[in-house]
């Protein structure tokens, strides 16, 4: 199940929109965290994309390990991280995937390569950012890599570009800071659910996203949990 939205085809299905109890497996099997309060993004993020990248390790390898890297990258120190490392030194050492895992990897940074020099070309750089980025932190040793890695260097100088990447982020995180603070509020716990929208709106002061957070605490105190 998709951690991050109750839009999900399955909690669309079963009509899913708030978690009572939440237990998060490791990799073998055991119970490395139960119950809400253990549930900040860090954990549930990269729980999530682990989960995605160990389903896709024989489907599309080269997905699976651009995912990996980016797990180990992103959360470090958290459980998925350290499983994410594993997978991925198990995959990146197998003699029967080797050469066809770079192959994929390589055809796979060319196709995103193509698509984000396409929409640089056309200075959509807030498009093509997230694109570029993703080959310079997860596909090393492909082609495209170094020429990626130029151009996030270039648009990351670029601080009208910047701002606008920023506030685009910035809008996929309220998303998903508003799901949690509602599965807290449905839950039983309210305060909680403030208290997470009202860190997110202080440390984003000034921002849209930040008043939608403000937004949201006022309808919780006000009984408004959906």
């Amino acid at each position: 199940m998709n951690l991050g939205s109750w839009d999900s085809p399955v909690a669309r299905q079963y009509g899913i929109k708030a978690v009572p109890h939440l237990v998060l497996y490791g990799p073998t099997g055991s119970t490395v965290r139960s119950g809400l309060d253990w549930m900040d993004k860090d954990l549930m993020w990269a729980a999530n994309d682990y989960g995605v990248a160990k389903n896709l390790r024989r489907s599309d390898p080269a997905e699976a390990l651009a995912l990996l890297r980016k797990v180990t990258r992103q959360y470090p120190g958290t459980p998925a991280a350290a499983a994410a490392r594993k997978l991925a030194e198990e995959m990146e050492n197998d003699p029967a995937l080797k050469a066809d895992l770079q192959e994929k990897m390589e055809g796979r940074a060319v196709d995103l390569w193509n698509q984000a020099v396409g929409l640089y070309n056309a200075e959509s750089y807030l498009e093509a950012y997230p694109l570029l980025k993703n080959i310079a932190d997860n596909y090393e040793g492909t082609t495209p890599h170094p020429k990626a890695v130029e151009l996030v260097g270039k648009l990351e100088a670029d601080e009208e570009v910047m701002r606008g990447i920023r506030e685009t982020e910035l809008d996929a995180a309220i998303k998903r800071v508003l799901v949690m603070a509602k599965n807290y509020a449905m839950n039983g716990k309210p305060l909680k659910a403030i208290a997470i929208l009202e860190e997110f709106a202080a440390k984003n002061e000034g921002t849209q996203a930040a008043a939608k957070a403000r937004e949201r605490i006022e309808k919780i105190r006000n009984g408004e949990f959906e």
